[in-house]
């Protein structure tokens, strides 16, 4: 959505299984290491600085067991706040999923177009509660 171009959508609907789950959010955000065969270092970078901008953070892991060498495992945001609040890109988002081939999987603060609970981070000091809104 942020380069405004389908190439790497069209790349991965030509060689993705069909007997998958589709997902675009979890639990704990937006999956890095999904993406890492299919967009170059400079579109995953512009990605999370973008996700970043909006409120996002990180989670991540020593890479090669080296804790200087930190690598971004995922990032910490719900899909609708990483689309900066836009209805038309989440909906667009949610159809390309029910549309392509396999399962789709839908977190339920996704199901909703839950935005990042900033207030809950703050309380719990844990990055990974952006996306984890308690809706009862």
């Amino acid at each position: 959505m942020y380069a405004e171009t389908s190439k790497r959508l069209k790349h991965w609907l030509e060689i993705a299984p069909h007997k998958q789950f589709v997902t675009l959010d979890t639990h704990d955000g937006l999956g890095i290491v999904d993406v890492e065969d299919l967009l170059t270092e400079e579109e995953i970078y512009f990605t999370k600085d973008h996700i970043f901008k909006l409120g996002g953070n990180a989670t991540v892991f020593a890479n090669d067991g080296n804790t200087n060498n930190l690598d971004v495992y995922q990032v910490n945001c719900t899909y609708y706040s990483a689309l900066g609040q836009y209805d038309q890109s989440y909906l667009l988002a949610r159809a390309i999923q029910f549309f392509t081939p396999g399962i789709p999987q839908i977190y339920y603060i996704g199901l909703i177009a839950g935005e990042n609970d900033l207030k809950l981070v703050e309380k719990t000091k844990n990055g990974r509660d952006i996306n984890r809104k308690n809706i009862l």
